[in-house]
């Protein structure tokens, strides 16, 4: 049997292998017995080809030739190129993870998917604590799927329906890892580099576009002269042949120059965005010269919270970027699979006039004459549970409000299609001007949680996925209160970039406030922490009553929680126990803890001495005879003494 699956399999592979064009084949093969004779053929055309699987069957299966990875190592290849991978997605689409490792499959590679008829919901389970039926996004990439990749089913092979001229060819082959080639773009940036003395530059550029090898290119004239980090050996694939090339890990970095230093050498980060914006901010400012070089496709770690955020802790002298795609040509198979899939193109061939839809609302003038006195011309949408769908059917609208995040949100990552897609108690505004999307809220919907569930969450007994606000007020405050009762959190706001500070942040939110004031007790935003964003939330009778204890790897900030009660209740008193507790806190945080000029100031401001009170007992009982972590009575224990 093994052998009859081998000769047919063969045969597959010989049909849809190109030597100069990247395939995907989605293969309908369920036992561990035909896997393991794919991955026998497979290593006959690629050697080094990589099996990625969660599946606890094929996990366990000894015969297998190709060892089995789990899903989560993709990312482990960011900055590699990889020539064919076999990627387990039986049990639900890891879309963070299918595009991170697509990114790496070399010209000639092939992308083969091991799917079944009805794809499985445990992906879901990653970000909730049961699983979700997607099935706007399921139909969503199986639509996709039909249009770019091969599919092997009972024994036949289906052609994909926008199949490529298979007889064209890359005008140049792909260079070696011992073949820096650069271009004429790539030469400017390298001079104009050479010639600052100091600063710090970032090189953000899609994937395949010679980062790394322009990286490589400078480093090879003079290796002395530049030290070269990043979050793993994987990551300095295209240095490996320099002669003399100096890598330091960033532990290593930070163990053996002193903070207040400041070296002559030149510093290259590569895949910046994998890592911490807080070890960024630190690598920095112990170099005098800096390079930073990544992909900001947001599927890499911090994503666009590099891109938007960096700007806020160092100072960025010059940003460089690159256009041109060198690892693969622009009508690859997968490419526009990946594009597809992350919503940079139209989902369907057939809906062409969609796609300059959006493209025309994306790119269209903002109006000269918006002023903050013309507000009443903006056109308001509300979608909550009971209309969501008619969002999730207009997938123009939806794409154009994913670009919008894309763009403008720090927060974004390539998951958020998935939850725009299908996840649950979700709530949205979308403000437009003349047709034009220009504004948008993200809010989820928390609490109303059972007194069991929220009394573990303070005891520190558990953590369930979801609820991040009300989980924060619970199990790292004082306030089990925000558990109990309904709250929506504002998860994103954004508006587009040239329309500003004229006051449609704060339309979009009083307008999601009057809809949702006879429905919910409170309203809750959580942010990297800065004075501008607690200015703009203060103006709207927000207040602050908590401060993350440890740096976001996204913002490099502290994250802050305001709420705004919508109730006005007896009920929500501990709403002002909050703010005076957050004040108590920001009296001992001053003195016991060490903080950025702009945060030290804000807590200098709000703090007032508090006493120790029953909030303060019941946590630290918490810490004494159940789980709760230390770090978050510490200020109860000093109030106590």
């Amino acid at each position: 049997m093994k052998r009859k699956d081998q000769a047919l399999f063969l045969s597959v592979l010989q049909k849809v292998q190109q030597p100069q064009s990247r395939q995907v084949l989605a293969m309908n093969i369920r036992s561990p017995e035909e896997i393991s004779a794919l991955c026998s053929v497979l290593l006959d055309f690629y050697p080094t080809a990589l099996l990625f699987s969660d599946h606890q069957r094929l996990c366990n299966h000894d015969d297998c030739t190709i060892s089995v990875q789990p899903l989560k190592k993709t990312r482990e290849y960011l900055g590699l190129t990889t020539a064919a991978v076999l990627l387990d997605i039986r049990e639900g689409i890891p879309l963070d993870y299918f595009l991170s490792i697509a990114a790496t499959v070399a010209a000639g590679g092939m992308l083969i998917l091991l799917v079944q008829e009805s794809l499985g919901e445990t992906e879901s389970q990653r970000f909730h604590e049961v699983a979700v039926q997607t099935p706007y996004f399921h139909q969503f990439f199986e639509q996709t799927l039909q249009r770019f990749a091969y599919r092997w089913q009972d024994n036949i092979l289906q052609v994909p329906e926008a199949r490529q001229d298979l007889t064209a060819y890359y005008d140049q082959r792909e260079p070696g890892l011992n073949e820096i080639a650069v271009d004429d773009a790539q030469l400017a940036i390298k001079a104009d580099f050479l010639g600052q003395d100091s600063g710090i530059f970032t090189l953000f550029s899609t994937r395949g576009s010679g980062k790394s090898w322009l990286g490589a290119h400078m480093v090879a004239d003079n290796p002395q002269q530049y030290i070269l980090t990043a979050p793993n050996q994987n990551a300095i694939e295209q240095y490996r042949h320099i002669e003399g090339v100096q890598f330091r890990a960033p532990d290593a970095l930070f163990l053996t120059i002193a903070a207040d230093a400041c070296l002559p050498e030149t510093l290259i980060i590569e895949e910046a965005a994998k890592m911490p914006l807080a070890h960024l901010e630190r690598l920095c400012r112990r170099f005098s010269k800096v390079l930073m070089i990544s992909s900001v496709e947001n599927y890499e770690g911090t994503g666009q919270g590099l891109r938007e955020k960096i700007q806020d802790l160092v100072p960025i002298h010059k940003q460089y970027q690159l256009n041109h795609i060198k690892r693969f040509r622009a009508d690859d198979p997968l490419k526009q699979m990946c594009d597809v899939l992350s919503f940079q193109a139209c989902y369907s061939h057939t809906h062409s006039d969609d796609a300059e839809m959006v493209k025309s609302l994306l790119k269209a003038e903002v109006r000269r004459d918006f002023k903050q006195d013309t507000l009443s011309d903006l056109t308001l949408e509300f979608y909550d549970d009971h209309n969501i769908s008619a969002l999730r059917g207009d997938l123009v609208k939806l794409q154009t409000l994913y670009h919008l995040l894309n763009q403008t949100h720090y927060q974004t990552n390539i998951q958020d299609l998935r939850r725009l897609f299908d996840a649950p108690s979700q709530v949205f505004v979308l403000a437009y001007d003349q047709e034009q999307l220009v504004g948008a809220i993200w809010a989820m919907k928390e609490g109303g949680l059972s007194p069991a569930l929220t009394d573990a969450v303070f005891q520190g007994l558990r953590r369930p996925k979801g609820n991040l606000v009300a989980q924060m007020l619970t199990g790292q405050s004082y306030f089990p209160e925000a558990m109990l009762q309904c709250s929506v959190r504002i998860s994103r706001i954004s508006v587009i970039k040239p329309l500003r500070r004229l006051g449609i942040g704060q339309a979009m939110v009083a307008f999601l406030e009057r809809k949702l004031r006879d429905r919910q007790d409170f309203m809750s935003v959580s942010f990297g922490l800065t004075t501008n964003l607690l200015q703009f939330w203060e103006s709207m009778d927000y207040q602050i009553v908590h401060l993350g204890f440890h740096l976001d790897k996204t913002t490099g900030l502290h994250s802050a929680v305001v709420l705004k009660d919508l109730a006005c209740s007896e009920k929500q008193d501990w709403m002002g126990e909050a703010v005076r507790k957050f004040q108590a806190d920001a009296a001992l945080n001053i003195q016991y803890r060490e903080y950025r000029p702009e945060i030290l100031a804000i807590l200098q401001q709000k703090a007032l001495n508090g006493s120790f009170d029953q909030r303060d007992q019941q946590v630290i009982m918490a810490f004494q005879q159940a789980k709760r972590a230390k770090h978050t009575v510490e200020n109860a224990l000093l109030r106590q003494k």
